[in-house]
């Protein structure tokens, strides 16, 4: 037989293994931990940038096409520049002079748009701001006319391009950005288009700053597409990486499309990267912040070396602490399991306490501890005790609660009237229903019943409720199906319907009561609501506070024979359904008050 170590030995063993794995675990998590909230910074400095670029862009393609609308919608604008159509086209031309200022003033001062220009439907453009002149063209050979046709006086972005003919020298080349428009006159006639347009420096002036800023610091790389992948950012081919990844990360946002951040591996360079994303809503352009992972993570690969020396120290240190432990431990421990032994059901909350004879103050809290745990386990079994009293209690006097004698009073008057006016199957129909809701109510073996069996109940109830008041009460029960087989306390709902006519009926009638379920994937309810005066505040403050001293009591509040109330309503369905169920109650928006109870359903995981 193999010998067994004494506990001096295994407690050493155990508690330097525990130590070793906690040290392990402990590093381990606290790497983990680091590491992700620099990822999560990053996420969300990413997703904030991301943001911040695609409000200035479109600030700035806004700018462009408010100038475009401006023209547009101008009808000086466009009876000047009609009747200069009609001219020789002259920059000498008083018409023109005229044109360009009503141009100028649209612009405003800040020059919104770099440079402008109108064509007319037979090749006339005229030309205003860094370049201002006019000219002939051939309106096929620009390829965006038909997409501004399409657009029918709506927006047209144009992808960046690179052009010297906006500069009067015509020797410096420069990268544009192009709003065009087709405009209409009064009569919805095509009279022209509107091309505003802005350097790509001004539209992605705030992309820009950021990667002067951050060159040589592993900035984060920036992209731009259009709604068909177009690469509109960055806009010249030198500024991309030297490998292209412009696709990839292009088709990574099919891959997610309800997701704004993601961790993936660059299919291209195996590298792991954290990539934010935003749809435009206003120009539909894409805007993507890539970084890579192992930047991010730089520091942690400095605080990896720290922590790994830390660790080592520490498992030396418990080395220690652990071999002088296990010399001092036999005696408390010995008590312990003597205090341990002698604990039972009959001794719970009685076994004396021991003074630990132990250096260790863990031994004196675990021996407190221990007797702590009895008390409260001592207590706790005491109130299981009175809460099964308490609701054993509560259900007998739920259910004489509702044997209410002025209901039967009221009843028998109506089968008085009944007989007396000859109505002979209406009083066999009364009573045998009345015979029904007695023999429910007095069944002592149910205590809980099925949904369709209490709606059956209420049925009843409200067909003699309907019998006693006639045409001036109406009520209408749809209650789905599916909801029959439920559980729940006897008498549950009935309570409400009943205060729901009592209290309905305090205006002028018809009366009205409604009983409704509502089946969701997680839930379903009943609702019984009246079309009377509603809930006072008065009566829904005290209601609340009711209902917080019913939540703060063991088992069923104490309660008076002569009614329910919502109170013991909310009470047994607290203690029938636990955190599942949940009780609400309040106005309805078109008048009445409504109470609904139901409760959550149980997904297997």
């Amino acid at each position: 037989m193999k010998k067994k170590l004494n506990i001096t030995t295994q407690f050493f063993l155990s508690h330097m293994l525990g130590t070793v794995i906690s040290i392990c675990a402990i590093s381990v998590f606290i790497y983990i931990y680091i590491s992700n909230i620099l990822i999560e910074r990053e996420r969300a400095s990413l997703e904030m940038m991301t943001e911040n670029f695609m409000t200035q862009t479109d600030s700035a393609i806004r700018t462009l096409d408010d100038v475009s609308l401006n023209i547009s919608y101008s009808n000086l604008i466009f009876n000047k520049i009609n009747d200069y159509f009609a001219s020789d086209l002259s920059i000498n031309n008083d018409d023109f002079a005229a044109l360009v200022q009503l141009f100028v003033a649209l612009n405003g001062v800040n020059f919104n748009a770099s440079q402008i220009n109108v064509y007319g439907l037979k090749g006339q453009k005229v030309m205003v701001g860094t370049y201002t002149n006019t000219a002939i063209i051939d309106l096929e050979e620009l390829d965006w006319i038909a997409l501004a046709d399409e657009a029918q006086g709506t927006k047209v972005i144009s992808r960046p391009y690179a052009t010297s003919t906006m500069i009067s020298s015509n020797k410096v080349t420069m990268d544009y950005i192009s709003v065009y428009r087709a405009y209409y006159d009064k009569y919805g006639r095509k009279c022209g288009y509107i091309e505003t347009v802005q350097t790509c420096k001004n539209i992605f002036r705030e992309i820009i700053s950021y990667i002067n800023a951050n060159q040589g610091k592993n900035n984060a790389q920036i992209y731009i597409f259009d709604s068909s992948g177009g690469l509109i950012y960055p806009f010249k081919s030198s500024e991309l990486p030297t490998t292209d990844l412009s696709a990839f990360y292009f088709n990574t946002l099919g891959e997610y499309p309800t997701q704004s951040a993601v961790t993936l591996q660059n299919q291209v360079t195996g590298e792991q990267e954290l990539l934010t994303y935003t749809i435009s809503t206003y120009t539909g352009w894409s805007y993507i912040c890539v970084q890579k992972e192992n930047v991010i993570l730089e520091p942690v690969h400095t605080f990896r070396q720290i922590l790994l020396f830390a660790s080592a120290v520490l498992m030396m240190i418990a080395f220690f602490i652990s071999y002088q432990m296990s010399r001092n431990l036999t005696r408390p421990i010995r008590q312990l399991l003597k205090t341990f032994h002698k604990t039972n059901l009959e001794t719970l909350g009685s076994v004396k306490k021991y003074d630990m004879q132990s250096s260790f103050n863990e031994f004196d809290e675990l021996n407190d501890a221990f007797n702590q745990m009895q008390k409260d386990l001592k207590f706790s079994m005491d109130a299981l005790i009175e809460t099964r009293q308490q609701e054993l209690k509560s259900r007998s006097l739920a259910l004489q609660s509702q044997i209410n004698p002025h209901f039967y009073y009221n009843s028998l008057t109506t089968i008085i009237v009944l007989t007396e006016n000859g109505q002979s199957e209406e009083v066999i129909l009364f009573s045998k229903n009345l015979s029904a809701m007695m023999r429910y109510i007095t069944n002592g073996n149910m205590q809980v019943v099925t949904l369709g069996a209490e709606i059956s109940y209420i049925q009843k109830y409200l067909y003699c409720m309907k019998t006693r008041y006639q045409s001036s009460l109406n009520y209408e029960i749809n209650v789905d199906a599916t909801l029959y087989d439920e559980s729940i306390p006897k008498l549950l709902i009935q309570p409400i319907v009943e205060n729901a006519i009592k209290y309905g009926t305090n205006c002028d009638p018809p009366w009205r009561i409604s009983l409704e379920s509502e089946i969701t994937e997680d839930k379903w309810s009943i609702t019984v609501r009246d079309h009377g005066s509603g809930f006072t505040e008065a009566a829904m403050q005290t209601i609340h506070k009711r209902f917080e001293t019913a939540d703060k009591s063991i088992g069923m509040p104490e309660l008076q024979i002569n009614g329910m109330g919502m109170v013991n309503v909310y009470s047994r369905w607290r203690l029938f359904c636990g955190e599942e169920g949940f009780f609400h109650y309040g106005n309805h928006e078109n008048g009445g008050a409504y109470v609904t109870i139901g409760q959550f359903i149980k997904t297997e995981e």
